[in-house]
């Protein structure tokens, strides 16, 4: 999302922290990953988050 900010594409709001799945992806997808506070992350969140960063990108990308 850095980059994108930093090119000068405007990321929604909503969409600006998936970044903080970033550090943990491999952990979160093969369930390695147990997070301190396990009950305050919930996976299906994570994965609509995660498509709704998708259709914007894919929005963006059919825009060009």
């Amino acid at each position: 999302m850095d980059l994108c900010s930093e090119h000068g594409i405007e990321v929604p709001d909503e969409l600006y922290d998936i970044d903080d799945l970033t550090p943990f992806a491999v952990e979160y997808q093969y369930d390695v990953f147990t997070p301190p506070n396990k009950e305050l992350f919930s996976r299906s969140e994570a994965l609509e988050r995660v498509r709704a960063v998708h259709s914007w990108v894919l929005s963006k990308i059919n825009s060009v």
